[in-house]
């Protein structure tokens, strides 16, 4: 019989029990944890035209400061739509470092 203690050794009167401690270290018990920050990422993957909701993003990077978006695809816009164009570009200027 194994237990892990002498008071539940005691309970097993007649017998003779292993005492076997609970192998864990009391301090790791009641060091405090520290937060593990991971980087929170979103991906967007398509074509970047005119229909990209520059305006979504920007509300979006803005409510989480914490968050990056990576940006993958062909920009695919018109000639007339040369200010959607830099609206988009300008969003790596906004959110340097966030906005890939």
């Amino acid at each position: 019989m194994v237990v892990v203690n002498q008071v539940l050794a005691g309970l097993f009167p007649g017998r003779t029990p292993v005492v076997v401690p609970n192998g864990t270290d009391e301090a790791l018990l009641t060091a405090p944890r520290t937060a593990v920050r991971v980087p929170r990422s979103a991906v967007y993957v398509g074509s970047i035209a005119e229909r990209f909701d520059v305006d979504l993003v920007r509300a979006v990077l803005t409510a989480l400061p914490d968050w990056t978006l990576d940006v993958y695809g062909q920009l695919v816009f018109s000639l007339r739509a040369q200010p959607a164009r830099e609206r988009f570009r300008a969003l790596a200027a906004e959110f340097p470092g966030r906005f890939r």
